[in-house]
């Protein structure tokens, strides 16, 4: 018989905040969980310096099977985060920042304001009917937004008279809707729009900054176009999204509604913290073989008898991690640490 999963505790956001790294400030959601100096150190970063380091187990499994709020909770953010599973929410986070695409801008703007930003500030860097003109005898360098089904795109290109070169990224800044995988061109004369190439597809990037990275253009020979467009002075580079699919999502709907999931989550919630997660360890599975916590002691039994053993265990180590009067006793899960959330050490 497969053993139960213990339920996830969904993490106050006023508990939350007492769980932050000493190094980056964020969250402790990540592992491995370290502590040096009494600090407690996130999974993101590196401990430093020669202090010795001690990885708190318990307190890792605690973590573990807790659900923290999103970083960005502040800006509106409704989403939830499992232990480890950070990245794959907060990169793509429609509420994060980012610095603006305008090459002029220094500003960071909240992704969901990001059009309305370029409304306000940068109306002439809009795309308007998926294209923009090309003058062959002038250098340019430019980023452009583009708005399209829910889709955030940022157009970001250099173009060099000596070698008729165009660099161009088209990078999306939300990632979802997962829908957009590739972009096509069409070029064509400024003055005859019936005179045009078309390119093969081309993958799209994701956008990282105002900077045309070299990993993430692609080069276009504009040279190689010219005799049949008739040796244009202006041309029209025309820009189309290919879609994986055809179904186009609301971002709203996508980046403000709690999933499923998370509204199960919400119904394991139990009403005593303490309780909650104390039972977090004794209700471990007990189907599997797992050794000691202590340095040296090669102790191997299912986890209820190691969790036991550890007690006792004369590898122990006896490091509070806590600042109490009872110096080097470990004892993180006394009661009286809890008053009514666990008093857990400051962030330094």
């Amino acid at each position: 018989m497969a053993a139960e999963k213990s339920p996830k505790y969904i993490l106050p956001v006023e508990l939350a905040e007492k769980l932050i790294c000493s190094y980056c400030h964020e969250y402790l959601s990540c592992g491995p969980i370290k502590m040096q100096k009494e600090k407690y150190i996130c999974g993101r970063c590196t401990a430093k310096g020669d202090a010795e380091v001690v990885l708190p187990h318990i307190f890792e499994i605690i973590l573990a099977n807790s659900i923290f709020p999103c970083k960005y909770y502040k800006e509106g953010c409704k989403k939830t985060i499992q232990f480890n599973d950070f990245q794959k929410h907060e990169s793509n986070c429609f509420h994060r920042k980012i610095p603006c695409p305008e090459l002029n801008c220094t500003q960071a703007v909240l992704l969901f304001n990001l059009l309305d930003h370029f409304k306000e500030h940068h109306l002439s860097g809009i795309i308007e009917n998926d294209q923009f003109k090309l003058d062959l005898d002038e250098n340019n360098k430019q980023n452009l937004l583009k708005y399209e089904s829910d889709c955030i795109i940022v157009i970001k290109y250099h173009y060099s008279r000596a070698t008729k070169t165009l660099q161009l990224s088209v990078a999306l800044v939300n990632e979802k809707p997962r829908t957009v995988a590739k972009y096509k061109l069409q070029i064509c004369n400024g003055n005859d729009l019936d005179t045009n190439i078309n390119l093969s597809q081309k993958l799209c990037h994701l956008y990282n900054n105002q900077r045309l990275e070299k990993e993430e253009f692609d080069d276009i020979n504009i040279n190689d176009c010219l005799s049949v467009l008739k040796n244009p002075k202006i041309v029209i580079i025309k820009i189309f999204l290919v879609y994986s699919n055809n179904i186009f999502q609301s971002t709203k709907t996508l980046f403000t509604d709690q999933t499923e999931e998370d509204a199960q989550l919400e119904r394991v919630m139990e009403e005593n913290a303490i309780e909650t997660l104390q039972n977090l360890i004794t209700n471990q599975n007990n189907y599997f073989v797992v050794p000691c916590q202590w340095k040296g002691c090669k102790q191997l039994g299912e986890e209820q008898e190691i969790l036991e053993h550890q007690n006792e265990c004369e590898f122990k180590l006896y490091l509070c991690p806590y600042k109490c009067e009872q110096q080097k006793l470990y004892r993180f899960l006394c009661k009286s640490c809890w008053n009514p959330w666990p008093v857990l050490p400051k962030s330094k």
